[in-house]
């Protein structure tokens, strides 16, 4: 990701004011994930059995093949659950922001002297900013007379 140029990584500056940013620019999510990367952050798989939970981090980011590779979780219910999707919906908070974004193609990898998962780049990334404060509801309208 060295040889491609600057982006702002910063999600919280660049979100509008719905709180909301989508991604779609190839080179926009391979920054933010490597961003991610380097920040350690963990991200979650959404699995449909509740028993299993799924947590990771983001190895690597190959923008030039399309791909990143993630760690296996410490459960191995879950890593066979996910293994067995074609897709999987994950989940993470990164400089305050929630992200969420859609990866396919599972499937074992190495990396390094261990073995990990690789999966598809997202073609798109979904970033929420959190509120500060609670939404609170106002009062109903009076009824008209």
């Amino acid at each position: 990701m060295a040889d491609e140029p600057d982006a702002p990584d910063n999600l919280a500056a660049r979100l509008g004011a719905s709180g909301q940013l989508l991604v779609r620019s190839g080179i926009e999510i391979g920054h933010t994930l490597e961003a991610m990367r380097a920040a350690a952050d963990t991200i979650s798989a959404e699995l449909e059995s509740e028993e299993s939970l799924f947590i990771s981090r983001v190895l690597e980011v190959d923008a030039r093949n399309g791909t990143m590779t993630i760690s296996w979780s410490e459960s191995k219910q879950a890593n066979a659950e996910l293994m067995g999707k074609r897709s999987i919906t994950f989940n993470a908070n990164h400089e305050s922001v929630h992200v969420r974004f859609i990866a396919d193609q599972p499937r074992e990898t190495d990396f390094g002297n261990r073995s990990a998962i690789q999966l598809s780049l997202p073609k798109a990334l979904l970033a929420v900013q959190r509120r500060g404060l609670p939404r609170y509801q106002g009062a109903p309208e009076p009824p008209a007379q």
